[in-house]
Order: C-alpha cells, then structure tokens, then sequence
C-alpha cells in the first residue's frame, strides 16, 4: 500500500497520504481520493484478461507463508489427502463499500473492488479439463463478513448437481435464475478467521459492501496433486507430499518467479480466456 501511495503522489493521482492509520483507514482514504481501488495491486493471482509485462500483483512472502500454513493443510489433507497442490485460481479480496446507492453492477471479469459477485460455481472460471478434479475452495475472511459488508451466500447441496450451466460475457459470470432459486440462498456472515470451506460446484454468491468497512478476504484452492486445475498457463506447485517429498515447494522466491514468469508469457495474449459459456447459450436467453 505504501509502494503505490508513494507512485500516486507523485504522479498527483492523490495530494494525501497517512502511513500511520490502519491498512481498512489507508483503503478508504484512498477509494475516496480515486473514485475507485487498484485491487490488482493487492492481488496474487493474474486477471482473467489485458496481462501485460506490467500487471500488477502482490506475491510477498506473507502471502506464501498463508498458502503453505501447516494447519491449513492439515484441514485441507483431511478431505483431500495427503498429496496437495494449491491451484493458481487464488486471490486476495479487499471489497470496498459501493461509492453510492446506484454504483451497482456485477463483475464482468476485470479485477473489482466494490461489485456484485453473482450466483457461480468455482469450477466455472476453469476450462473442462479440471472437472473431474477434486478442488477444494477455501475462503477465510481476514476483517468480519457481515452481510451489510458483502458476505458470501450459498446452496447449500446444489453442488451434488454437477457443473450448471452460466451465462458468461456480457453480465458477468453467473449462473441463472432458472437453475438457483434465490430464496434458498443461505447467507454466512463470517467472523475474521473463519473458514469456509466449498466443493468445486457449490453455488455461491457475495453481496455488495454497503457498509462504511473494508471487507478483506483469501479465496484459496487446493486439489489433489496429478490433478488438472484448469487454467494450465498459471503456476500451480505442491504444498505437501508424503510420497515425494522432493517436489514439495517451500521457496517463496521461487513462487514469486513462477508468477512472474507467467507473467511474461502471457503478457498481450488477447486469446486468453477460462470461460467456457456466452451468453447465446439456450438458459441465457
């Protein structure tokens, strides 16, 4: 936060900054001095599309250290066993509050930071290959997520249906109405350092922030190793190995380069793309 507030001082994007509030005051000063928040900056993932050699991402080592956590792996080796890849489909979330009443909108792909998250199934922002994949989703709120904050909701059950079929680009992705029943949504206010944890295919949505916080969160995904992920041009590594222990990555600097290596390759690929619906298909019309 402090690296960028220093670049848009002195390019004069902003005339003020206090280093010495929390990191939720420093968010919402600079949201009020922008008009908007630079989540990629925040990020430790690439966006879905518009890489470039340049694009921003956040792959310190505290980043890292959450990803390997001894005790969050023990809880994801209970359901997925003991050989465990962190899939690359990760992300760092800060949701700011809606700038008013009528900023509202949906998610259409592009790093977001005060958006609707509509109805979707994680396995939706995956190509085919990872369907038959056994990806763990786990969400942990780093502030509360109260519903007034924009907490998740979900189907409870709905993922024993498979994959549904979404609507993809002109809205956002999202699955219809005809498939989920909004009323049978269940939301889950979370306490900072819960967990949740989602199938591949559970239905899930999150609010809008109508609050005047800062909700911050980790949407991590984990899968047994040998399994594809789903978006085969981003770094996935193994977090932990009983049988072959010498593959286990415990380097955070060779993280970061697998990162920014992809970075690189990517970059001004304009074919890009994890989303296997349009809006043309049949339940989108």
């Amino acid at each position: 936060m402090d690296h960028l507030a220093a670049g848009l001082l002195e390019s004069g994007e902003i005339e003020t900054y206090n280093s010495n509030i929390l990191f939720e005051q420093r968010v919402l000063e600079l949201v009020q001095s922008l008009g908007s928040f630079p989540i990629q900056h925040f990020d430790f993932s690439l966006p879905q599309k518009g890489i470039q050699a340049d694009t921003p991402m956040y792959l310190g080592e505290g980043a890292f250290r959450v990803l390997t956590h001894p005790i969050l792996l023990d809880l994801v080796e209970s359901i997925v066993g003991p050989e465990i890849t962190v899939s690359p489909v990760q992300h760092i979330r800060i949701k700011t509050p809606v700038l008013s009443k009528e900023d509202g909108g949906i998610w259409d792909g592009t790093p977001q930071a005060n958006l609707t998250t509509p109805p979707h199934q994680d396995i939706g922002v995956s190509i085919p290959e990872a369907d038959a994949s056994e990806v763990l989703t786990v969400w942990l709120p780093i502030t509360d997520a109260t519903a007034e904050m924009g907490c998740l909701g979900v189907w409870p059950r709905r993922h024993k249906n498979g994959v549904l079929g979404h609507c993809g680009s002109l809205e956002g992705l999202r699955i219809p109405e005809q498939f989920l029943d909004p009323n049978e949504c269940v939301l889950l206010p979370m306490k900072a350092g819960s967990i949740l944890l989602m199938s591949r295919n559970t239905p899930h949505h999150a609010l809008q922030n109508r609050s005047n916080k800062v909700r911050w969160s980790m949407d991590l995904r984990y899968q047994p190793t040998g399994q594809l992920s789903g978006r085969p041009m981003f770094p996935d590594f193994v977090a932990r190995s009983t049988t072959e222990q010498h593959s286990v990555l415990t380097d955070h600097n060779v993280w970061r380069e697998l990162w920014l290596d992809a970075r690189a390759d990517l970059a001004g690929d304009s074919a890009l793309s994890f989303n296997r619906w349009k809006d043309d298909a049949p339940w989108c019309a």
